[in-house]
């Protein structure tokens, strides 16, 4: 039989494979936990405030090494015992034991002994490991969640201007494998929002309550989706799975008006005409992210709240 006679129609049925980063404290974990039936792996303990509804819902694993991450996927794979989300939390404590695993392993004082680079080579294909136990969950309908926290770096540009951008806190060739891997990168923060240059060219920036995912990668982060997602989405289980899978518009559309009632600024008509004019639920959902953003803003400057100079 040739190998062509195996070919498939339509699209490849699996689970959703995430990876989130972002500012600590926005709710990373708590919010992972509200997909169905999770299990997470905390080697930091950074989940010690988080609860289920039901108290006797075990969904927390205490991980203190590399191979505990490795069995519990290969365990999940051959027993799933109801899960259907697997999160892994946080990925640079992760990263920190799996290389005293490899170093360990071979006979290393650290991971810079390997020789320059080369340690960090050999972590790679250790990453792959973790990924092919991860495609098996998916394979199975088991989600898989990876969260990280995120770093400031200076970007040095062969174009023009250098700058800052936002990177995964991890060593780059590991985050290179695990955002390949992924279908969806998001990175994660409180929005911020431009309210006008000063006159020696300074920005004032007001921060809202909101946290938000970005979806699509810009020069000052990484992201990525594969579901045509907004560019950002408001940081909720409910308003990512929306985005991702879709909603009908009528009801995007109450949503809309109904957050609109009792706001008083000049913009509020507009918003109400083009809800009522938008027929698609992506469309109707950027209109709703920005009502959002926007009822932030004018809530957060008329409270006197919190502006940085940058």
């Amino acid at each position: 039989m040739s190998i062509l006679d195996r070919a498939q129609a339509g699209k490849i049925t699996g689970a959703d494979r995430e990876l989130w980063y972002g500012e600590r404290g926005v709710g990373k974990t708590t919010t992972a936990c509200q997909y169905p039936n999770p299990l997470l792996l905390d080697p930091a303990l950074g989940s010690k405030e988080v609860e289920m509804e039901d108290p006797d819902q075990k969904f927390r694993i205490a991980v203190d090494s590399w191979s505990d991450i490795l069995d519990a996927a290969k365990a999940l794979v051959e027993d799933s015992r109801g899960y259907r989300t697997l999160i892994i939390d946080e990925l640079g404590e992760v990263e920190r034991m799996m290389w005293e695993h490899i170093c360990r392993r071979d006979g290393k004082k650290n991971i810079e002994a390997y020789g320059y680079g080369k340690g960090f080579t050999v972590a790679v294909d250790e990453w792959r490991r973790l990924c092919l136990q991860l495609t098996k969950l998916v394979n199975q309908g088991i989600g898989v969640i990876l969260i990280g926290h995120s770093d400031v770096k200076h970007f040095k540009n062969p174009e023009g201007g250098d700058y800052d951008r936002y990177q995964i806190k991890m060593h780059p060739k590991g985050a290179s494998v695990l955002t390949e891997y992924v279908d969806a990168v998001f990175f994660i923060r409180h929005e911020k929002y431009l309210i006008k240059h000063t006159s020696d060219d300074k920005r004032v920036v007001a921060k809202s309550g909101a946290v938000v995912v970005h979806t699509k990668g810009e020069a000052a982060f990484d992201a990525k989706n594969r579901w045509g997602m907004p560019e950002k989405v408001p940081f909720a289980y409910a308003e990512l799975q929306v985005a991702k899978r879709g909603q009908d518009p009528r009801d995007l559309r109450a949503e809309v008006l109904d957050l609109l009632k009792g706001v008083e600024a000049e913009w509020v008509g507009k918003a109400i005409a083009s809800a009522k004019r938008a027929k698609t639920a992506k469309k109707l959902l950027a209109i709703k992210n920005t009502v959002i953003e926007r009822i932030g803003v004018q809530t957060t400057v008329s409270d006197g709240g919190d502006s940085d100079n940058t």
